[in-house]
C-alpha cells in the first residue's frame, strides 16, 4: 500500500500543517471574519501567504464551500502544492471527495511583488512567515496593495522574540536619529498598522484605507538567526529611513 505522505512530509507536519485552531490562537478568529464578510457580501476572496501544506485552506474551504475563493501562496511547489494539500487533508481524516471548489495555489517570493493585481482580496492572513523574511517592509507594503479598500490582513509578525538575547531580540528594527526602535514603537501612530492580541501573543492587523502604503524604509542588514545558533529561527532585519535623493 502506498503511503499518503513521504517520511519527509510527515516530519514537516508540525511546521507546515498547522490547523485552523493553531492559526486562530496566533492571529485571531479568521473563520469568523470570513463568515462576516460572506454575510455582508455573499462571497469572499481570501489569501493565505505561506500556506505550507494547506491544511487551513482545506478546513476553511470545507466550512464555506463555493461562497469562498481561497488562494494559497508558497515560495515554491516544494513547500506545498494542491496535491500535497489533498494528501495531508486525507492524512488528518478530512473528507475531501466532495470538496468544491478547491483552493488555488500560487508560487512567489512574498517579499517581492505578489502575483496578484491591486485590490484583489477581502482578507489576507499569514502565520509563521513574515519572521523568516528579510525584506519585511516590502512584504507589508505588498499585502496592503493586494487588499481591497477597507479590507484587512492578519499577520503573525513576531517582530520581537523575547526569549532571545537583547542584541537579536528585535526581528524588525529601525535605526533612526541614532536610536533603535521596534516596529511597534516606530509605527505607533500609524492607524493602518495596528497591534492586536490573540491567545498566543501579538499580531499585526493591516487596514487598507488609501491607495498605497509606503513605510519609507530601506533594508540595511539582515541576519538569519539560525546561522548564529542552530535552535534559533527567523531573520533579523535592520532598516533605516529612506533618504530623499532629490
Amino acid at each position: 500500500m502506498t503511503e499518503l505522505l513521504t517520511r519527509t512530509e510527515r516530519e514537516l507536519l508540525p511546521r507546515r500543517a498547522r490547523s485552523l485552531e493553531d492559526v486562530t490562537n496566533t492571529i485571531g478568529d479568521i473563520s469568523t471574519e470570513i463568515s462576516q464578510l460572506i454575510d455582508k457580501n455573499g462571497f469572499a476572496t481570501v489569501l493565505e501567504i505561506g500556506c505550507g501544506f494547506g491544511r487551513v485552506l482545506m478546513q476553511l474551504q470545507s466550512m464555506f464551500g463555493d461562497r469562498l475563493h481561497l488562494t494559497g501562496l508558497n515560495r515554491s511547489p516544494e513547500e506545498g502544492d494542491l496535491s500535497t494539500a489533498l494528501r495531508v487533508s486525507e492524512w488528518f481524516g478530512m473528507p475531501i471527495s466532495s470538496l468544491s471548489p478547491l483552493p488555488d495555489y500560487k508560487f512567489a517570493d512574498a517579499s517581492k511583488r505578489l502575483p496578484f493585481g491591486d485590490s484583489t482580496f477581502d482578507l489576507v492572513y499569514s502565520n509563521m512567515t513574515l519572521c523568516h523574511v528579510a525584506r519585511k517592509s516590502a512584504f507589508i507594503e505588498e499585502v496592503y496593495r493586494v487588499l481591497k479598500l477597507g479590507a484587512t490582513a492578519a499577520i503573525d509578525s513576531k517582530f520581537e522574540l523575547p526569549q532571545l538575547p537583547a542584541e537579536v531580540r528585535l526581528t524588525f528594527e529601525v535605526i533612526a536619529n541614532d536610536r533603535s526602535f521596534s516596529f511597534w514603537e516606530y509605527f505607533s501612530d500609524n492607524i493602518e498598522l495596528q497591534m492586536m492580541r490573540a491567545k498566543k501573543g501579538r499580531f499585526l492587523k493591516i487596514v487598507r484605507t488609501s491607495d498605497c502604503l509606503s513605510l519609507g524604509l530601506q533594508l540595511e542588514k539582515s541576519v538569519l538567526l539560525s546561522e548564529l545558533r542552530s535552535d534559533w529561527y527567523g531573520c533579523k532585519s535592520i532598516f533605516r529611513p529612506k533618504v530623499d535623493s532629490t
